[in-house]
Formats: C-alpha cells, structure tokens, sequence
C-alpha cells in the first residue's frame, strides 16, 4: 500500500507544479496580439484603397464639372441654330480636344465636353424672376471627365438660357 501512496503523492506533486503554465499564457497572449495586429492591418489597408479610390473619383467628377463649367460660359449658346431643335452645336475648339487639368503626364486628369445639343425654344422656368414677354433656348451639354488610373466621370446637364421672346 505504501507503494502506491508514494505514486499517488509524487502524482499529485507532479500535478501541482505549475513551472510551464506561464509559457502557455504568454504563448496565448502572443497569438492574440498577432491577429490584432492583423486585423489593425487590413483595416489600414482597405481605408488606404478606399481613399485612393475616392480621390481618383472626385478627380474625375472636379474634371467633367470643369468641362461642364467652360461649355455653359460658350455664348453660342443663347443663340439657337438655324437647322432646329435637335441640332448639335460643336464646342469651342479647346473643348474639343482635352482640357488637361494637371500637368502629370503620368495620370492625366481631363475633362472633354461631349456634345452640345439644342432643344428648342420654350417657357422660362418658374421662379426666375421674369415675365411672359421672355422665352428660354434649351441645350442639353454632355461632358466626360477623367482621373488618374482610369476613373471616369459623364455629366448631363439642361441648359436655359433666358432670351427676349415674343
């Protein structure tokens, strides 16, 4: 019976040494700081394309509302054509190419206006301070702008201009 008292004793002294536990503990705690890191990581990095997309975007949107900006300034435009509505009217010759933006020739960023198309004649629009001896000529600008690594940007937009009518 001794004999098996002293297995049980040396057992139990076996069991009550606690000399690796504080390796396991700072092995658990490695690996959970491991995966924090990671996932602090790829957070970063997924906000880091987020906001170069975004960048590249708002690139290409700043470059068409440019093109948009310089079409609306054309004074061929509060002048319909002689051929009638649905006619396209060629934009200025700077419009017809690119307007270049940046001087990056790496990632040009541009704006181009599309097309300048007439509507017709018609009522000017409520609110705009006029009476009814005025008309609106009506023209329809699309504008394309690009960004830097193949962001693109079309805007439309319905031009009104006010003109003495009849």
């Amino acid at each position: 019976m001794s004999h098996v008292r002293q297995r049980w004793n040396r057992l139990r002294v076996e069991l009550t040494d606690e000399q690796g536990a504080a390796l396991i503990i700072t092995l658990v705690m490695l690996v959970m700081l491991t995966f924090i890191g990671l996932a602090a990581l790829s957070t970063s990095s997924s906000e880091l394309f987020l906001s170069a997309n975004y960048r590249r975007t708002r690139e290409a949107f700043l470059a068409a509302e440019g093109a948009m900006e310089y079409a609306l300034k054309d004074s061929r435009h509060a002048i319909p054509p002689a051929t009638g509505p649905g006619t396209p009217i060629n934009p200025l010759p700077i419009a017809q190419g690119l307007i270049d933006l940046d001087e990056n020739p790496t990632y040009p960023i541009s704006g181009n206006v599309n097309s300048v198309i007439y509507l017709g004649i018609g009522p000017v629009r409520a609110g705009s301070g006029t009476d009814d001896s005025f008309q609106a000529n009506y023209f329809v600008i699309n504008t394309t702008g690009s960004g830097s690594l193949g962001a693109t940007s079309l805007h439309e937009s319905v031009l009104a201009r006010t003109v003495p009518g009849g």
